[in-house]
């Protein structure tokens, strides 16, 4: 989708996460049997110690539920979405997550989403998680077929088959990350 600008392509989001919290929605596209093998991943590779993370696009902020669920005592991992009402569940701000905040730079272990097709502009987006994470961070992008151009709509409004996104990494950030 092609948005006319930024505040037209903010409203478009914040209206249909609006409408799923509305309506009682408390679900995640995501499940907890991959944010534990997530989980699991970074505690086999850095060991058992606290860590720091991000969800991007939470929504209802299962995925940050779980994580702080199955990461070592002490993580912390927080959830950000465009959608003020989104707030209302734990650990969750109200943030686009194209923008990068001052204090963000190089401060995290991990930042994962799976919302990353709801990015206006999602080369700057990524760029700025992966600005976000300390060295030898990682960021995790849950990519499924449902992410592909097929699947394209007012609010999944970026898609990239599977194939091709490794690809499309390597030739946005010439690997730089």
């Amino acid at each position: 989708h092609n948005y006319k600008n930024k505040s037209e392509y903010s409203i478009n989001q914040k209206v249909k996460t609006a409408k799923k919290i509305f309506k009682g929605y408390d679900k995640s596209w995501c499940t907890e049997q991959t944010i534990s093998r997530i989980s699991n991943y970074l505690i086999h590779n850095n060991g058992d110690r606290e860590f720091k993370g991000i969800c991007h696009g939470t929504r209802v902020g299962k995925e940050v539920e779980w994580f702080n669920k199955h990461l070592p005592d002490g993580s912390y991992v927080f959830g950000t979405d465009i959608e003020a009402s989104a707030t209302k569940f734990a650990d969750t701000i109200e943030h686009d997550f194209h923008e990068l905040k001052d204090e963000w730079l190089n401060s995290f272990d991990f930042i994962y989403s799976n919302s990353h097709d709801h990015a206006m502009d999602p080369k700057k987006a990524l760029n700025n998680w992966l600005l976000s994470i300390k060295d030898k961070g990682y960021v995790f992008l849950e990519h499924s077929r449902s992410h592909g151009k097929k699947f394209q709509d007012d609010a999944d409004c970026w898609g990239v088959e599977s194939e091709i996104l490794p690809f499309l990494l390597l030739k946005w950030f010439r690997g730089k990350y």
